[in-house]
Parts: structure tokens; sequence; C-alpha cells
């Protein structure tokens, strides 16, 4: 199948502009997010919708959880037991 240079130009031109659009809003994102909030009187203007807080957030840890031995660091208490032979 053959494909005129027009529509060549036409697809190369059409990913130029995308690419293009998808590196200047990469770079405002990152100044509001980033930059703009630690500056002296800067606020934060974006805001994470409550929906994907909802989704993606992981819950707040409980302090008095007391995890199973085999659950903590480090597994079991190994050594701590008899000597043998003595």
């Amino acid at each position: 199948m053959l494909v005129s240079p027009a529509i060549k130009i036409l697809i190369l031109c059409l990913l130029y502009f995308w690419l293009t659009l998808g590196i200047a809003v990469g770079h405002i994102y990152f100044f509001l997010e980033d930059v703009f909030p630690n500056q002296p009187g800067g606020i934060r203007i974006l805001k994470t919708p409550s929906i994907l807080k909802a989704i993606f957030d992981t819950p707040d840890e409980d302090p008095n959880y007391n995890p199973l031995p085999e659950e903590r660091p480090g597994g079991f208490a190994w050594g701590e037991g008899q000597r043998l032979g003595g």
C-alpha cells in the first residue's frame, strides 16, 4: 500500500505537535506542583481529586499493631535459645 507524501508529512506534523504539547504540559505541571508551592508566598494550585485519593491512598498505620514474629523485620529471633552441650 502506497502512502502519499502529503499523508506522511501530516502524520509527522501531528506527531511533532503532540510531542511538543506534551513537553509543555509536563513543564507546566512540574512548575505548579514542585516549584511554585516552595516559593515564598507560594500556594499549591493543583489538588488531587478526592476520588483518586480514596482509590489509591494507603490507610494510616495503627500504632498499636503488633505483627506476628514471622512478619517482623528479621523474622524469628534466632540464637536466643539454649546452647547445645553446655
